[in-house]
Parts: C-alpha cells; sequence; structure tokens
C-alpha cells in the first residue's frame, strides 16, 4: 500500500510540474485575458500549484545568468569571457536577457510557448507592412525575419516595414519592448507620434502616454529624434529637432508642450534608472504591476489599461491615497480587497464599474 500511494504523489507531482511548465511557457509566449484568469484560478486551486510554478521561475531566474556566457543574437559561447559566469556585481546593471526552459521541462513547456513569425518576404526590395495589434489585457510576442523581437502590452498596435533597406517599426498605441538583432546595414527605427528612436543592435521599452513619450534603455544605446511631422507653423519658423543619446539604465521622457512657434513642440528629458524602478516599469512582461507608494488615482488609471472591468476614484480625497504592492495586472480584485481591509475603502459595482470611495 505504501508503494502504490507514494508512486500516486509521485505522478500528481508530476503532472503538477508539467502543468506549471506548461502555463510558464504560454505565460512568456503571451496569455489572453481569460488564459490570465485560468491561470489565476489554477494557482489558487492547490498550495502546491503555486510552489511548482514559483520553483520554475526561480530556476529560470537563475539559468538567465548563462546567458552572459555568449553574445546576443548568437548560438556560440564569447570566447572573451571565462568559463565561469561573473559575479552578478561585473555583470551590466540592466541587462535583460531572453527566457529559456531547461530541458528536463522543455518537453512540457514547448507547447505552450507561442510567438509570431511575419513573412520572409520583408527582406525583399519592395516593402510590406505588417499590422500587430492586442487586445484590452492581452500580450503577444512577435519575432521578426532578422531575430529582432518584438513584446507587444495590453491594447497596443504596431506597424511593421521590412525591406532589403531598411527596418522600421510605428508605435501607434500603447507600449512596446524591443529586443534588436544587430544589423548595422540596417538601422531599426521605431516612431511614436513625433518621436524617433534610432538603434541597431539593443533592447528598449517605448511607451506612448497622453502627455508624453517614455523610452527605457536596458541594453546598448539608442538615439531619440524629436521630428515633429505635420503642424500649421511656417517650416522656416520651427526649431531644429531635439536629439538626445540614451544608453542602458537611462529613461527619456519626451514632453509634449504648446508652442507659439508652431502645434506642437516637444522637450527631451534623460534621466537615470536605478534596477527597482527599471523592474517596475518592465513589470508588465510578467503579467505584474509593481507600485512604490503611489497615488490610488495613478494605480487605478494602470489596472484600467489591462482589465475591461473599470476602476473608478470617486473624488480627490480617495484618489490622493497613497498605496503600494505588486499585483497581478489582471487581477483588481486583490487591489480592492487590500483597500477595503486597510484603507477604510468601500467598493460598489455598478456594470463595468467599480467605484471606489473612503468609508463614510
Amino acid at each position: 500500500m505504501k508503494s502504490t500511494n507514494a508512486f500516486s504523489q509521485g505522478s500528481a507531482d508530476h503532472d503538477i510540474e508539467c502543468t506549471a511548465a506548461d502555463w510558464l511557457g504560454r505565460r512568456d509566449g503571451g496569455l489572453t485575458a481569460e488564459e490570465s484568469r485560468e491561470l489565476d484560478a489554477w494557482l489558487n486551486a492547490d498550495p502546491r500549484h503555486a510552489a511548482a510554478f514559483a520553483g520554475l521561475e526561480a530556476a529560470l531566474r537563475s539559468l538567465d545568468r548563462l546567458a552572459s556566457l555568449r553574445p546576443p543574437h548568437s548560438s556560440a559561447p564569447d570566447p572573451d569571457l571565462p568559463l565561469l559566469a561573473r559575479p552578478r556585481t561585473e555583470r551590466p546593471a540592466f541587462r535583460r536577457t531572453r527566457r529559456w526552459i531547461p530541458l528536463s521541462i522543455a518537453a512540457a513547456a514547448v507547447l505552450g510557448l507561442a510567438s509570431f513569425a511575419l513573412p520572409t518576404s520583408f527582406f525583399t526590395s519592395t516593402p510590406a507592412i505588417e499590422l500587430l495589434s492586442t487586445e484590452v489585457g492581452e500580450f503577444r510576442k512577435c519575432t521578426l525575419p532578422d531575430e529582432s523581437i518584438i513584446e507587444l502590452n495590453t491594447d497596443s498596435r504596431v506597424e511593421v516595414v521590412y525591406s532589403g533597406t531598411g527596418r522600421r517599426v510605428k508605435l501607434v498605441r500603447g507600449e512596446a519592448y524591443f529586443t534588436v538583432a544587430k544589423d548595422p546595414s540596417r538601422p531599426f527605427i521605431v516612431t511614436a507620434g513625433n518621436v524617433g528612436v534610432r538603434a541597431v543592435g539593443t533592447a528598449f521599452n517605448v511607451r506612448i502616454r497622453p502627455e508624453a513619450v517614455d523610452v527605457l534603455v536596458t541594453e546598448g544605446r539608442i538615439r531619440v529624434d524629436d521630428a515633429p511631422q505635420g503642424g500649421t507653423a511656417q517650416p522656416d519658423l520651427r526649431p531644429e529637432p531635439a536629439r538626445a543619446e540614451v544608453a542602458a539604465g537611462e529613461r527619456a521622457v519626451i514632453r509634449a508642450e504648446a508652442s507659439v512657434n508652431r502645434t506642437v513642440s516637444s522637450s527631451v528629458v534623460v534621466q537615470p534608472v536605478d534596477r527597482g524602478e527599471m523592474d517596475r516599469l518592465l513589470a508588465w512582461q510578467d503579467q505584474r504591476l509593481e507600485f512604490g507608494p503611489t497615488p490610488l488615482r495613478d494605480i487605478v488609471a494602470e489596472f484600467n489599461r489591462y482589465n475591461r472591468q473599470q476602476l473608478v476614484v470617486a473624488d480627490e480625497e480617495t484618489g490622493a491615497l497613497s498605496v503600494g504592492g505588486t499585483f497581478r495586472a489582471h487581477d483588481p480584485n486583490t487591489l480592492v480587497h487590500l483597500l477595503q481591509t486597510n484603507f477604510g475603502i468601500v467598493s460598489e459595482k455598478q456594470g463595468r464599474q467599480t467605484i471606489l470611495r473612503r468609508r463614510p
């Protein structure tokens, strides 16, 4: 009997590990809002599920260190590096490596990995346009013909134009993370509104906000150009476009402002970003939202990007409440519970809105 029970327990543990590996692969490939809810339900169904999933995540983070032993976009080891990985303090502070799954769980995860490859006709001399987009709450990873990668956040859209002479991507709305394959003969150019980002081989994040465009560099170096298009002002009255070099560990904020000389003007502000802030800004890649002490109105705005059930702050006093924490992007209920338990907030559902206000 002992033997049977031990076998059953081992089989159950194996099934849980395989399911965890499958979910991890699917998440890294991109989950829809419905799939994210299914994952949350599976994690909460049994403590062993969450433990297995967390264990595999930790293993992958450890294995990411091996990526430092080879150059980007190459499967060959770097001959200039020692066989043993360098101490963490000597590694580039902001390099983010592409995750991979160890051989022991590859069979379970391979079916869950999702990527999107553009047609090889994009290498021809005649440019072609490919439109890629995500719905609210959806995440998508797209691999381009040259092995560059675009990761699209929620409610985002890009237009990709590849040809034999150029690589161009227009971020129409939302947010995207770009891992660019090196090709000095064909610079990789991303436009977002009136902002242009030029790169050769690097990695960076671009987000369009109502008031500004944010560019965060995690690897290499880029050039940001404020290149206004259109407008009603005469060309000779327009100032020269602002340009800035932005290196790994830096963030450029290009803010639009009214100007007497043209319809829209921009100023480029470059500032350093520490590791903690960078992790918070890129937490969306793991379907998470991280906040330091932040006004509730701003936290609500972030949650609303990922969910069709919208949170609404009832008044200025409630919106100014300072809150922090780490949440699953598709789980606003955890935030609501935290507010009700610790901050004296009551909630009321009205159709597709959840109203938040101070308890009387």
